[in-house]
């Protein structure tokens, strides 16, 4: 009797207890090979590193649906010196003189730092078509860090945007970086 007791009230504790669901889309988490950042990445997605330059990863996916791995997800770590933009209005500066459009950089409040945000629109080569070229929507996410800056871009066809641009913020909102920088 004690037995069926304790079981029913550990039942109902667990019950009661909030757990975290699976997230929707599949994500697991991921760890900088330098150690500079970890964070919740899509598990069936590829994952492109030492890409050279400034860039960290690049996630492409997803691996189904009409346009399979036509998306990317890159984290680049830009230096205050000896790199291409020493500061994040730099950068969307230069993206700013890229053909195509470009929104206003705005700032936006995100894990206690001042983040900036803009938007593209430009004709960029197909992932997986040799000399085509598909109009790509662009959203991209600067971190100001210690050493530099951060560029979290999310890219997709413009048609598609939408269907992984939430994958896309759940990477950003899981972002936590290391000592590396």
């Amino acid at each position: 009797m004690r037995r069926l007791v304790l079981v029913a009230a550990t039942l109902a504790l667990a019950s009661c207890q909030k757990s975290q669901p699976p997230s929707k889309t599949g994500m697991a988490l991921y760890l900088e090979p330098g150690k500079l950042f970890s964070c919740q990445a899509p598990a069936n997605w590829k994952v492109l590193e030492n890409q050279g330059g400034a860039q960290r990863v690049t996630f492409v996916g997803p691996p189904d649906g009409p346009a399979p791995y036509a998306d990317a997800i890159s984290v680049y770590f830009y230096a205050k010196s000896g790199s291409s933009f020493a500061t994040p209005q730099a950068y969307a500066k230069a993206e700013a003189l890229q053909p195509g459009t470009t929104s206003p950089l705005l700032f936006k409040p995100w894990k206690g730092l001042a983040v900036y945000e803009f938007t593209a629109t430009r004709a960029r080569p197909v992932m997986h078509g040799a000399g085509q070229t598909e109009s790509r929507k662009e959203s991209t996410v600067l971190i100001p860090a210690p050493e530099g800056f951060y560029a979290a871009v999310y890219s997709a066809p413009e048609a598609g945007f939408s269907q992984a641009e939430g994958v896309f913020r759940e990477l950003i909102d899981s972002l936590n970086f290391g000592s590396g920088r």
